[in-house]
């Protein structure tokens, strides 16, 4: 009966571990972990069986990394509290608690394989099945979630899982890429059996369903990884089980050159056609959510980095430099999160735990030490799968082994996308997947004198049981920590994790110097870590400790140089003490790298100016384009329009004509024309006295649409056309014409320019008309119009419907009084007692003059 049990306790393992979002909390993983080591319990009681000669060289290796991890993380603990001095021959790692709990999986990870040759030693049947059926029942689960939850967005969190909110995650998974990986393995399982000439006819229907099941919830999760990865699978598994359904026989050995290459093309045309119609499946059942993920792809790649996120590639340009940096003993497993601050070019608003990539993780954490265990893993594996794949027990075997080693295909493409390998739920099923590729039918037993020593194994195990299980405890705590009081908090010894969080109680309680005091002891076991470094500032900071907060603050510069928070800190403290521009200069680079950070800056340079436009726009200068804009939107709401012109001149990074319109067209909202005349022409220093008109001979052709300085055209009608003319002028080489043809609304403005003039001055206005065969009851005519802050009010009329055949000139003086801003010179029509005026003829205009 107990072979029975382990079994099914087994697959209920497999199974659980994948609803709590596939162990991606700590407790959780911690809870799984303890349960193999209790499985591991129970197989050391059977005393009779032994490790299979074939598993031993992969657990070998296994152990390796668990001891290797344990040593990183036991020296740098060491080397922390001064046993041991400090030197480049001892590994250090960036997070020793983490690399003790890595050794703690990598141990369980053994412990698991060697488990399964004992619950499965005499067929692993069972085992192919309990994967199969938890792959493909998940899979209907993503489906069903990915097709219900939209219309009930409750459905997961009333549930178990109250992250799985709509649009997060697929299936029981926060990230749907992770999910792909445990998809890609129930895919090839069920592909590999599919194919085999072993399975129960009535199954076929079954594993067809499952197979276009789990492929098409790959599809939907839009992981990209995963559906170029599914891809891999298939045709792997396909093509292997197309040569692995001939027998090894002699008669194959002997057939001739010309049989093997007529194998070989038609191998690789089923290759390329069955590749066609995945493609043409992933675009079927994908449809615009896929296409557009890969169409955003070269963009990616090509795109300036976005400093508040971060791509794979900036994650895998940090993985690079840390494992050049680290190339021999690495950051210890566990490290990654905490070093990849100092080498990520963003603002640290959103920040990866993990390299992204299984192998660059791999070298990153553990060096070259880690790259040859794992080189000596994939030897083992590859050296005990080779005889099983040659010489199979049955069709079925083979079977599985060939979907298994699609599903690796699968695999090996997929980690270096992502780091699904590192969710229990998924190694749980990989390790399964490794001892169904080595299965030994033969179980090996040894006479009695020579077994191992099953009590001293089982206590073992249970005391990493219950290791694991008291990580878990405090892993539950940091969750919960809102509800325990300031020191009640239970902690594993070394852990920065815990002190961190019992900090943050005691902060929340008021009791600042326990909360120093853990957060120093935190720094002590972390001091690589930039938001312990951060944490510590704050706390100091709020005991009035600057010298120290301050040094605090440049740590964690100096370990996340990028990031925006440390230097957004530093500046308020900065300023707090008086040391307002290196305050403000960490300030602007903070909002540099972060834009939402620029308006707490903005309003605190406006307090520390004391409401001072120019002395705030100081402390901002220099300004990027987008702090530039929120600047000025800021003035605008405070009726700073003197100080506008300030702004407009300061200059800064990517300053265009375009910006510096958009602004002008601000202030002629506000009807403040003169500030928009000197942001226009750029005179810094005050007005000058040189005519405003622009284009008067309509020789520089710039007439625009829109507010702004310069000649405006009017909206556009049927009936009208109007544009310059090369062979009609009175002055240059052009005048600016218009063609009437028919009935239209005499309210138009046709052409407009604003003039901005100075105040108590006299200027002379003068231009030439001329117009041909133009007939009207509204005739045409131009307007001067006299422009305040306070409305607009008409100074003249001339009428242009004169028909005299040639070119008729006009002049008049202007008196500006202390109120005038601008002249607007506008041409339209006068009113003909109907809504809708005929007008026929043309008008021509030049030589606008304003003196």
């Amino acid at each position: 009966a107990l072979p029975s049990a382990l079994w099914i306790l087994t697959g209920c393992l497999i199974f659980l571990a994948i609803v709590p979002y596939a162990g991606g909390d700590a407790w959780a993983e911690a809870a799984i972990i303890a349960a193999i080591f209790f499985l591991g319990v129970a197989s050391s009681l059977r005393s009779c069986i032994v490790i299979e000669q074939r598993i031993r060289p992969l657990l070998l290796p296994v152990l390796t990394f668990a001891l290797y991890s344990m040593v990183h993380g036991t020296l740098t603990i060491l080397v922390q509290n001064q046993t041991l001095p400090p030197t480049a021959a001892i590994p250090f790692s960036f997070d020793p608690v983490a690399s003790l709990w890595n050794a703690v999986k990598f141990t369980a990870a053994a412990v698991f394989l060697w488990h399964l040759s004992v619950a499965f030693r005499a067929d692993k049947k069972d085992l192919i099945w309990i994967l199969v059926s938890t792959g493909n029942f998940f899979a209907i689960v993503g489906i069903a979630r990915f097709v219900l939850q939209a219309s009930f967005p409750d459905i997961f969190g009333w549930f178990v899982l109250p992250q799985l909110s709509p649009g997060v995650g697929f299936g029981t998974f926060v990230n749907q890429n992770h999910f792909a990986f445990l998809m890609l393995m129930t895919l090839g399982l069920n592909l590999g059996l599919l194919l085999s000439r072993s399975i129960d006819n009535r199954l076929r229907p079954l594993l067809l369903l499952a197979s276009i099941f789990s492929w098409a919830a790959i599809i939907l999760t839009a992981s990209r990884g995963g559906i170029v990865s599914s891809i891999a699978v298939i045709v792997v598994t396909v093509v292997s089980s197309f040569y692995g359904s001939r027998n090894k026989s002699e008669s194959l050995v002997k057939r001739s050159q010309g049989v093997k290459v007529y194998f070989l093309l038609k191998s690789l045309a089923a290759t390329f056609g069955l590749t066609g119609l995945l493609i043409l499946g992933v675009v079927l059942i994908g449809q615009e959510r896929v296409l557009h993920r890969f169409e955003v792809l070269p963009r990616q790649f090509d795109s300036i980095p976005d400093t508040v996120g971060f791509s794979r590639l900036e994650v895998w340009r940090a993985a690079s430099k840390i494992v050049d940096e680290y190339t021999f003993y690495g950051v210890g497993f566990g490290g990654f999160r905490i070093a990849v601050s100092q080498y990520l070019d963003n603002s640290g608003a959103v920040t990866p735990k993990e390299a992204h990539n299984d192998y660059l993780e791999l070298l990153a954490s553990g060096g070259l030490i880690a790259a040859l265990c794992g080189i000596w893993f994939l030897y083992a594996l590859f050296h005990a799968a080779r005889p099983r794949s040659s010489n199979p027990r049955s069709r079925f075997e083979n079977a599985a082994r060939t979907g298994t080693f699609g599903a690796f295909a699968g695999i090996a493409i997929h980690s270096s996308f992502d780091f699904g390998m590192q969710f229990a739920g998924n190694w749980l099923s990989l390790i399964a997947l490794v001892y169904i590729m080595i299965h030994n039918e033969q179980v090996v037993t040894l006479e009695p004198e020579s077994r191992s020593h099953p009590l001293l194994i089982a206590s073992s195990l249970i005391c990493m049981a219950v290791i694991s299980l008291l990580f878990g405890y405090s892993r539950v705590q940091l969750s919960f920590n809102g509800s325990a009081d300031c020191g009640q908090m239970w902690r594993i010894p070394y852990d920065a994790e815990s002190l961190a969080a019992n900090a943050e109680v005691c902060e929340k309680a008021g009791n600042l110097d326990v909360a120093d005091a853990d957060l120093e002891e935190a720094v002590r076991w972390r001091p690589k870590d930039h938001a312990l470094w951060l944490k510590l500032g704050k706390i100091r900071q709020s005991q009035d400790r600057s010298a120290d907060a301050e040094s605090a603050y440049r740590r964690a510069i100096e370990l996340a140089p990028a990031y925006a928070d440390p230097r957004w800190e530093l500046g308020v403290l900065l300023v707090a003490k008086g040391r307002v521009d290196d305050g403000f200069a960490e300030l602007r680079l903070a909002s540099q790298r972060d834009p939402r950070y620029f308006e707490m800056i903005l309003e605190l340079a406006w307090l520390q100016a004391k409401a001072d436009a120019k002395g705030t726009i100081r402390l901002l200068t220099p300004l990027e384009g987008l702090g530039y804009e929120k600047v000025a939107t800021f003035l605008f709401g405070k009726n700073e329009y003197a100080s506008l012109v300030l702004l407009g001149c300061t200059g800064y990074p990517g300053y265009n004509d375009g910006q510096r319109d958009a602004l002008v067209t601000k202030l002629f909202e506000k009807r403040q024309f003169l500030y928009a005349s000197q942001i226009y022409d750029r005179e810094c220093g005050g007005p000058s006295d040189k005519t405003k008109l622009i284009d008067g001979d309509f020789e520089s052709a710039s007439v625009r649409d829109g507010a702004g300085f310069g000649w405006r055209l009017g909206e556009l009608i049927p009936t009208l056309r109007m544009g310059y003319d090369e062979r009609t002028f009175a002055h240059g080489g052009r005048s600016f014409g218009f063609i009437f043809d028919g009935n239209a609304e005499t309210s138009h403005v046709l052409l407009s320019q604003t003039v901005p003039i100075e105040h108590k001055r006299q200027y002379k206005f003068s231009f030439d008309h001329r117009s041909e065969k133009l007939t009207s009851g509204g005739v045409p005519v131009l307007q001067l119009i006299i422009r305040r802050p306070d409305g607009d009010s008409l100074l003249s009329e001339i009428e242009l419907g004169a028909d005299h055949g040639d070119w008729i000139n006009y002049s008049s003086f202007i008196q500006a009084d202390d109120k005038t801003e601008a002249i607007g010179i506008r041409v339209t029509r006068r009113p003909c007692g109907q809504a809708l005026c005929p007008i026929y003829g043309r008008l021509w205009l030049d030589n606008f003059q304003f003196e």
